[in-house]
């Protein structure tokens, strides 16, 4: 989580929180990108949280399942969590947290369908 999302975070789930960015965004796990598969058959789980939950948030539960055999894909579902930020550094903000009610429930279904959906296939 860059320091960005982590200030964003704060101030939506913690707001007057004392609590530096920095200290989110140094936190370390054993989660990691670009991990060099085994060889083998293994259930794939797909997180995708939202509504101001950033996949960070259950990065503990990812590491449970994959510690018990699971492949495990955590994904932010840019415009629906405090902030997803992009390789180029830019960060986005939550849309849909500021008028839940203009998003109705088949968008936000359909909106993270093409999320989840290979780019092979869009």
């Amino acid at each position: 989580m860059t320091t960005e999302a982590a200030r964003l975070l704060l101030r939506t789930k913690l707001p007057g929180t004392t609590i530096p960015p920095e200290a989110v965004s140094g936190t370390r796990t054993w989660s990691h990108t670009d991990a060099v598969p085994r060889h083998g058959r293994y259930p794939l789980l797909l997180l995708s949280p939202g509504f101001t939950m950033p996949r960070t948030e259950i990065t503990s539960l990812a590491e449970d399942l994959a510690s018990r055999g699971y492949v495990v894909a955590l994904v932010d579902h840019t415009y629906e969590n405090t902030g997803t930020t992009f390789p180029d550094g830019k960060t986005l903000t939550c849309a849909v947290c500021d008028d839940p009610d203009a998003y109705p429930p088949a968008t936000i279904q359909e909106s993270r369908a093409k999320d989840l959906r290979s780019s092979s296939t869009r």
